[in-house]
């Protein structure tokens, strides 16, 4: 009995650290995203920014009377 014992808990063992690695590995994939989705909100942000200023400038740099 002590042999088969020894067994389970190794593949428990074993068990558990692939459980860990995948929770770790789903972890940073998750944050990694995370990162992702913010620096593409802010380049949208700072494009539509530009593009507002970009328009203003033109606006500004037309003639009187136009």
């Amino acid at each position: 009995m002590n042999g088969a014992s020894k067994q389970r808990k190794d593949a428990d063992n074993a068990f558990l650290r692939v459980q860990t690695r995948s929770s770790v590995r789903d972890r940073i994939a998750s944050e990694a995203e995370k990162v992702v989705l913010e620096r593409d909100a802010k380049t949208a942000r700072l494009k539509e920014q530009r593009l507002a200023k970009e328009a203003a400038d033109r606006e500004a740099a037309k003639p009187p009377g136009r």
